[in-house]
């Protein structure tokens, strides 16, 4: 039995691998055809691409430049130009890195429950999904951060819940209409899978939060 879960496991991680790969490919023939590249960057790609420049310049939103955003969403993108430079390439490895991790945590959610059926979703994701909207988004990012946050929230230890208060409240910064349905979710979490009573709900929401907090204030 414990060959054959190996297996299955190893078959459907290959398989992830492989729809990756062919995913990618479909994304950069998409992405770099004549109909893109006729209509050009989509329109919320060039505002961040743009706003993660101003802020390598030093600017910051709000202050040297307006922005319906929220302010943090420019971030991510600075970070990465900032370590691997600034042009359209390394924008758009940020972009597919974002959809990789999306897609395995997708999987990983899955796992407990469908076994190697949890790679539907993320091939769904991978394939159809995210090659329909290959662009630099917030909303990519946001989907990251709040699908870590949930695997966190899953694990046992201490440290695992702060961390995922961390990644949640990067969410809230990124799209915060959008964090505050996830950060209920992950309360239920806490009070519907606690084995240990309510006592101990309290004090894994009490870690939570710390992790939380902290990033909400540092942001303000």
């Amino acid at each position: 039995m414990i060959s054959n879960h190996r297996i299955t496991l190893k078959n459907s991680i290959c398989l992830v691998l492989i729809l990756i790969v062919l995913g990618w490919l479909a994304y950069l023939i998409f992405g770099f055809s004549s109909t893109s590249a006729k209509y050009g960057i989509f329109g919320d790609e060039g505002i961040f691409l743009t706003g993660a420049q101003r802020i390598l310049r030093g600017e910051l939103p709000h202050k040297d430049f307006y922005t319906l955003l929220p302010t943090a969403s420019y971030y991510p993108l600075a970070l990465f130009f900032r370590l691997f430079g600034d042009n359209y390439v390394v924008a758009q490895v940020f972009v597919f890195l974002n959809a990789v991790g999306i897609g395995g945590t997708m999987f990983w959610l899955g796992w407990r429950l469908l076994r190697w059926w949890s790679s539907v979703p993320a091939i769904i994701f991978l394939l159809f999904v995210f090659p329909a909207w290959p662009y630099v988004s917030h909303h990519w990012t946001f989907l990251l951060f709040a699908l870590l946050s949930t695997c966190c929230c899953l694990q046992k230890s201490t440290g695992w819940h702060v961390t995922a208060g961390v990644f949640s409240g990067l969410s809230f910064l990124l799209f915060p209409q959008k964090a505050l349905f996830t950060f209920f979710a992950h309360i239920l979490i806490f009070l519907l899978f606690r084995p240990h009573g309510l006592r101990s709900a309290v004090f894994t929401i009490c870690w939570y939060l710390a992790g939380l907090l902290p990033v909400m204030l540092i942001h303000s």
